[in-house]
């Protein structure tokens, strides 16, 4: 089935990663200077599948969002090494302090443009 929806997909795959591609750099721009609110790094080659950035306040970045109509995601909410699969296996303690911090920054951009691609331009 996976197959099937993948191959249907394929055709669209280039126009999908320039269009995010587009958006990476509507959001880079929006972006530049604002202070607490710093992109994650990423390769030229990328295809963008998530915008990805760093917050200083993730929480109150996400609910200003959101009242704008704009949703977020947090794919990650605590570092791997702490969540249920992969806690059992994991030294304890498991201080690592420089994973913890960016687990409570990093929040995710929509990283596909609606039709009208008006609202990724949203002041």
């Amino acid at each position: 089935m996976q197959a099937c929806y993948l191959r249907a997909f394929l055709p669209h795959l280039d126009d999908w990663n320039s269009r995010r591609a587009r958006l990476a750099a509507l959001y880079d721009e929006a972006l530049a200077g604002c202070e607490g609110v710093m992109p994650v790094r990423r390769s030229p080659e990328s295809v963008n599948h998530l915008y990805v950035i760093r917050a200083q306040d993730r929480e109150q970045l996400r609910a200003h969002l959101r009242e704008h109509g704009i949703a977020t995601a947090v794919h990650y909410p605590a570092p791997l090494h702490l969540n249920p699969p992969s806690a059992s296996s994991a030294p304890k303690p498991a201080p690592c302090p420089t994973l913890r911090r960016p687990a409570r920054r990093y929040c995710p951009f929509p990283s596909t443009l609606p039709e009208r691609s008006c609202c990724a331009e949203r002041g």
